[in-house]
């Protein structure tokens, strides 16, 4: 579904104003858990790949879910910082993804839909970068 100019643009702000700095927390929370280990860099590209893969966005939220209860737990995603837990914090950061998605295009689900995946996307690269940053940093 094709976004017309005014809802591009009005999505665009919103990533770079609030979006953006959402998921830099996002990636500095994932860096904190998992550090320069090599099971974090993992956990991040496998997040992107299926980001960058998923054809519906709960295939994102339940590869997250999947993670946090998985029985051998990789504690990274219930790393515990500013009152939240890793996993549990970027599904909260979804569920307001979803209603400004929703909020923007109150009368067309597909344009909901493929706002969401856009800021999804957005969020994601931003956790990835921050991550990455943090990473190189830290050496």
């Amino acid at each position: 579904m094709k976004l017309s100019q005014e809802e591009l643009e009005k999505m665009d702000a919103w990533i770079d104003q609030e979006l953006y700095l959402k998921g830099i927390q996002a990636g500095e929370h994932f860096f904190a858990a998992y550090q320069t280990q090599e099971k974090g860099m993992s956990q991040v590209r496998n997040l992107q790949t299926k980001t960058l893969q998923a054809t519906r966005f709960m295939q994102i939220e339940s590869f997250i879910k999947n993670q946090i209860g998985k029985e051998n737990n990789n504690q990274g995603w219930l790393f515990y910082q500013n009152n939240a837990q890793l996993g549990f914090a970027i599904l909260e950061d979804f569920q307001a993804i979803t209603k400004k998605a929703e909020e923007m295009a109150t009368d067309n689900y597909e344009k909901k839909c493929e706002i969401r995946k856009q800021m999804v996307k957005a969020y994601v690269e931003a956790l990835v970068a921050q991550f990455c940053y943090c990473r190189k940093v830290a050496v």
